[in-house]
């Protein structure tokens, strides 16, 4: 009798270490850009503050994660239908979606009675991805009186609980897609209002404040232990030494290898979980793990099957995943039109990438897998063929590598936006510009930088040798008050005496046919009502351009991982030259204090 009281109480004991089965628990997903598998630590002595510590001391965490595809939105498809891109479809950012046949976390969610809502810190590039497909609300808006990038998670989650306190009574599903970490060049306040250092490190810090924060307030709220809360890792930094690799083509381990936390629900009684999985796994199979909390996930057949990780839920410590290899991908080369798709398989230890000269790596012997192993060497002969056989099964070509100009462009723009002085800056856009000169990205930038600068002398020498007519009358203007006639219809018409309503249509452009319309509301009226609501609108109008130029610099200094739009491809629009014109310099001074003026009503000529 005695022994059977010990296996009873031994069995009550360990049951209590188990994470009980909660009926509808909240769903909190947290996926965060360059967050990878180093990015946070769990400390073994938790601070009370550290929104990771907080997190660690009641998760599983996986310590051998892996995103499927390097760019946000395909990863974040990924683990919202528990597929790969091959499979659901979404492979990069620009004329690429998530085919709507295909049922999402959300919609099952919703389907189950939960409110949804999906909350966005990067640019609204995810709308037109598809991924919005469920979610009651889907907040990817950017405010337009400030000039961020991004909205930090800070406010996201004020976002996020002003909408949750309609909703006390209902289970919800909330997912933030946070880019934080990607623009270090932000700068960000700790607890004690000083400024830190520009670094990734300083937004890790930042999100590690504003995290513990949400949680607390999640504990506050009653609502921590019956949620399950994952933080994800979409990618990992990109390493500033690999200047072989663009940052959104790097498959190795850097890139690919995330941070994944999962903190089940749980009864008020039950113990934390905290310890780790080291299994390969990947988001397609976390995103699998969150759909069958409401129902079985059927996925497609293929060479890289994804798995369910609900033992792990349920505090199931010797589960574990057969081995298998599982894919990563890229597509941002191809958004681009210059490139392909661009694949890398891995296995155990062993990272394959599928180049037209396949690389190998031992991330055992090689943590930084900067030696690749020939492909024919003995050791790995075996692994390669089988690699090689998976990609041929599943008829996934082999990447087609990036021209050296190329590369030398990516770079470039990106060391320009990224400089921490406007003379380290201007310095590489020079050279850019000289070795690329072909490249009206990086021309129109430079033109666009010595317009700021009014560097008229430097537009003269650029304008003769590239014998670009209207930027060399316009330097010859101000160096020699030479009068002169443009051709450019815009142009023209701005620098002439007195704007001419009559050929005012030939002026195309949308900023700078505002700015005529004021100034010929000027001759007719200088202080009418028709005169400042026109001057109100140009004001407002030349406030967004400066708002989408500072997302472009955002897009150049992060390699874009997005699509831009044509416009904006470079700096240089219509209305810089108009405004460079010297009978508009007060309008230049006045442009470049970006006015965010709401526009009155005016009547349309």
């Amino acid at each position: 009798m005695k022994r059977i009281g010990i296996l009873i109480f031994t069995a009550v004991l360990c049951t209590a270490c188990q994470p009980g089965r909660v009926a509808s628990p909240h769903i909190i997903v947290i996926a965060v850009d360059q967050l990878g598998v180093n990015e946070i630590s769990c400390s073994k002595e938790p601070e009370s503050d550290s929104g990771f510590d907080l997190l660690c001391a009641d998760s599983v965490r996986l310590t051998h994660a892996f995103t499927p595809s390097v760019l946000s939105g395909p990863a974040l498809a990924s683990l919202l239908t528990g597929e790969y891109p091959l499979h659901h479809g979404l492979r990069h950012h620009d004329q690429s979606w998530l085919p709507s046949s295909k049922k999402t976390l959300a919609e099952v969610a919703l389907a189950n009675g939960y409110r949804t809502a999906f909350f966005s810190g990067g640019p609204p590039i995810l709308r037109k991805l598809n991924l919005h497909q469920g979610f009651e609300l889907y907040d990817d808006l950017a405010p337009l009186n400030e000039l961020k990038a991004y909205k930090p998670f800070e406010k996201q989650a004020d976002e996020f609980w002003d909408w949750q306190s309609h909703w006390t009574s209902k289970p919800m599903l909330g997912l933030f897609y946070v880019p934080d970490l990607s623009y270090w060049r932000e700068p960000t306040r700790d607890r004690l209002g000083e400024i830190r250092d520009l670094s990734t490190i300083s937004q890790v810090e930042e999100l590690n404040e504003s995290l513990g924060t949400f949680i607390q307030t999640m504990k506050a709220k009653k609502i921590w232990d019956n949620s399950l809360v994952v933080l994800v890792g979409l990618q990992g930094p990109q390493s500033l030494d690999r200047d072989r690799e663009l940052a959104w083509e790097n498959l190795l381990t850097e890139r690919a290898q995330v941070t994944i936390l999962i903190k089940p629900a749980q009864k008020p009684r039950d113990v934390g979980l905290s310890w780790s999985f080291d299994d390969n796994a990947t988001l397609a199979d976390l995103g699998k793990t969150l759909i069958e909390v409401f129902e079985p996930l059927e996925v497609s057949p293929s060479s890289f099957p994804v798995v369910s990780l609900q033992p792990l839920l349920l505090g199931q410590s010797s589960f574990s995943v057969p081995e298998r290899a599982v894919l990563i991908e890229s597509g941002w080369g191809l958004s681009k039109n210059e490139s392909s798709l661009r694949y890398s398989a891995r296995k155990g230890h062993l990272a394959f990438i599928h180049d037209l000269k396949p690389k190998i790596f031992n991330s055992l012997s090689d943590r930084l897998e900067v030696a690749p192993y020939p492909a024919q060497d003995s050791s790995i002969r075996e692994f390669a063929s089988e690699m090689s056989a998976l990609f041929e099964r599943e008829k996934l070509a082999a990447w087609q590598p990036f021209t050296q100009e190329q590369i030398l462009k990516w770079w470039g723009l990106s060391e320009v936006w990224n400089a921490t002085t406007s003379r380290t800056s201007a310095v590489t856009l020079e050279r850019l510009s000289h070795r690329l000169p072909l490249d009206t990205t990086i021309t129109d930038q430079f033109v666009y930088d010595l317009l700021q600068k009014q560097d008229w002398a430097e537009l003269l020498s650029w304008a003769q040798s590239s014998k670009s007519k209207e930027l060399e009358k316009l330097a010859k203007l101000h160096l020699r008050n030479q009068k002169t006639k443009f051709q450019e219809p815009c142009l023209q018409l701005a620098n002439a005496e007195l704007v001419d309503l009559q050929n005012l249509k030939k002026c195309e452009d949308p900023v700078a046919l505002d700015f005529l319309k004021w100034q010929i509301a000027i001759q007719e009226d200088p202080n009418g009502s028709r005169t400042e609501a026109l001057r109100r609108k140009f004001f407002y109008r030349y406030s967004l351009l400066t708002m989408d130029r500072w997302l472009s610099q955002a897009y150049w200094a992060l390699q874009g991982p997005w699509s831009l739009a044509p416009t904006l491809a470079g700096q240089l629009q219509k209305i810089d030259l108009i405004l460079a014109l010297p009978k508009y310099s007060r309008e230049r001074t006045l442009a470049q204090k970006n006015f965010y003026l709401k526009p009155t009503s005016v009547d349309e000529d």
